[in-house]
């Protein structure tokens, strides 16, 4: 083996012996091969910006002395993905990714491989851009308090580097008038607060949200009343717990396609939309199972929503007030809202709004509900049908007295003699308080002491708009009844008969039994007020005894005028 430098030049000659024959060397003509001497390619480092969610072209550096062709071998980054022909790629971020990607690649010259190098890549987040009006050539970029801040404010060809959690004042080299403000870094919250903490009415539009993580929305553009968002990208919320009054006070946002927006880490929405709109908001996708609070949401808000039908409200607690004074929509439906024994408070959820039609609020879950207070506006009145529904859904849920007080007030009728009305007197038993209509065409719950004769009719108005007979041992006759009287029939009973009877409210069999002769007489130490009307029966109802005195004052001056012993 003869090894040489290359580029110099080495005489030599070759003789070969054969020691077979006498002959001392061969002479014929050699062949020989040399193998150039080769040196690995170089591979160099290499550095490069990309714009998160964009693809980015770069080349790989690496060189050869001999200038031979090379090929390269290069592993794939941990944060995004490369296609293309080396050295010339090209460089795509995972979507949402922000901050420095790398990967490694060697050249090959055919003979030698070189060095390993670096390629790092540092993927810039897109800049959350805002316009305003700088009435008076200033802005004031409200930041939180006890956030980390560190980011570049480029605006009217300035730029501002800032690194404190501190309220930053924008000056614009070329005084007032609206300018993009271009924010670039870690920002975490903007926090208008109300104008308690920056310029609100100078705020005109959000044209980009960026991708850097926002930390908490709270109070984020509360008050800004001349906002309107052009942006078509999506925030990046995945980090947010709170939302309260996020948009609280957004008069001139006339729409806001939030679709897509990742709210499922926010336990709060208290005041989030709260007197925004008019116009149209989508959030439709939005997952709302982490959420606990829905207080006043939707408050005096005048957005018509799309997709609120399906939310899930698994962990939810109150829905106060959520769309108190709501102005957006006349019909709501929450069949399919998820709820569970979480829920405490339906304290106003719909009171005051513009809403002429709720449903689905039988699915709501209210096993261990404790306000329901005007939960509806109190002139609200839902169909009988659904009001019946309501109430016997409900109270199928409650088994135990509620700890709270539910007050349910609605201007609504439930149908008499039926399951909602057991259902209603059900919940009064729970500790809750219903004040609604009463029952269909103004009258009240019949009800009955005993299947005996007489029959109670208590609470009983209103009965010339509906028909009510008696089926007596086969026999049908009208009934006339007052309210708080009492009802015989006219056939002629005695101590020994038991008759079948039958009580039928328009048509519909309501009660039946037997009917037997029963004296009930007012004991003579009890004193009861009594009303007697125009061809009613009277009969006085409390603890009696055979052959007790009856004496009745009849104008109320202390004075018996009537008396006798019944039979």
């Amino acid at each position: 083996t003869i090894s040489m430098t290359e580029g110099l030049t080495f005489a030599f000659e070759i003789k070969v012996r054969d020691t077979t024959y006498i002959t001392p060397f061969y002479t014929a003509p050699a062949t020989i091969t040399f193998d150039p001497f080769n040196t690995a390619p170089v591979a160099t480092d290499v550095s490069v910006s990309a714009q998160m969610n964009t693809a980015t072209a770069l080349t790989l550096n690496a060189t050869d002395a001999e200038n031979d062709a090379l090929t390269y071998t290069y592993t794939q980054p941990a944060n995004g993905t490369l296609s293309g022909t080396a050295p010339h790629l090209t460089y795509t971020s995972t979507s949402g990714f922000a901050g420095t990607d790398s990967f490694t690649f060697t050249a090959d010259d055919g003979i030698a491989t070189s060095n390993q190098a670096t390629v790092s890549v540092t993927v810039l987040a897109n800049p959350f851009i805002i316009s305003v009006n700088a009435t008076d050539g200033t802005f004031i970029l409200p930041l939180k308090t006890g956030l980390t801040y560190d980011f570049t404010a480029s605006y009217d060809g300035a730029t501002t580097t800032h690194t404190t959690d501190a309220n930053l004042t924008l000056t614009f080299p070329s005084g007032p008038g609206i300018y993009d403000v271009a924010i670039s870094g870690t920002f975490p919250a903007i926090n208008f607060n109300n104008d308690k903490n920056g310029d609100k009415a100078k705020l005109l539009d959000i044209k980009q949200w960026g991708n850097g993580a926002w930390e908490t929305m709270e109070n984020a553009f509360n008050g800004c009343t001349n906002l309107q968002i052009s942006a078509t990208d999506t925030p990046n919320l995945s980090n947010v717990t709170n939302m309260q009054s996020t948009f609280k006070g957004c008069k001139a946002l006339t729409s806001l396609n939030a679709t897509n927006w990742d709210v499922s880490n926010v336990t709060t929405m208290k005041w989030t939309f709260h007197s925004a709109g008019p116009g149209s908001l989508d959030i439709s996708t939005w997952d709302t199972s982490s959420v606990e609070t829905f207080y006043r949401t939707f408050a005096n808000s005048r957005f018509a929503l799309v997709g609120y039908e399906n939310w899930d409200l698994s962990s939810a607690t109150t829905l106060y007030g959520m769309f108190q004074g709501y102005r957006g929509m006349t019909s709501i439906d929450v069949s399919n809202w998820k709820t569970t024994n979480k829920l405490e408070g339906l304290h106003r959820v719909f009171a005051g709004s513009s809403l002429t039609e709720v449903n689905g609020l039988e699915n709501l879950n209210v096993t261990n509900v404790i306000w329901i207070d005007r939960l509806v506006n109190e002139d609200f009145v839902f169909p009988t049908a659904t009001y019946d529904t309501i109430l016997t859904a409900w109270a199928n849920q409650i088994t135990e007295p509620s700890p709270g007080h539910p007050w349910l007030t609605t201007a609504s009728r439930y149908t008499p003699f039926s399951e909602a009305a057991a259902a209603r007197q059900h919940l009064i038993g729970m500790h809750w308080t219903i004040t609604d209509a009463g029952t269909v065409a103004g009258i009240h719950p019949f009800t009955t002491t005993s299947i005996t004769s007489p029959i109670r009719i208590s609470g009983w108005n209103d009965v010339a708009t509906n028909t009510l007979t008696a089926t007596v041992n086969g026999a049908s006759q009208a009934m006339t009844v007052w309210e708080d009287s009492l009802w015989y029939t006219d056939v002629t009973l005695n101590p020994t008969q038991r008759l079948p009877f039958t009580v039928s409210f328009n048509g519909t069999a309501v009660k039946t039994g037997e009917l037997t002769w029963v004296p009930t007489l007012i004991n003579t130490t009890s004193s009861q007020a009594v009303t007697i009307r125009k061809g009613s029966t009277l009969l006085i109802g409390s603890a009696v005894h055979t052959g007790a005195l009856l004496e009745i004052d009849t104008d109320g001056d202390g004075v018996y005028d009537l008396s006798g012993t019944p039979t």
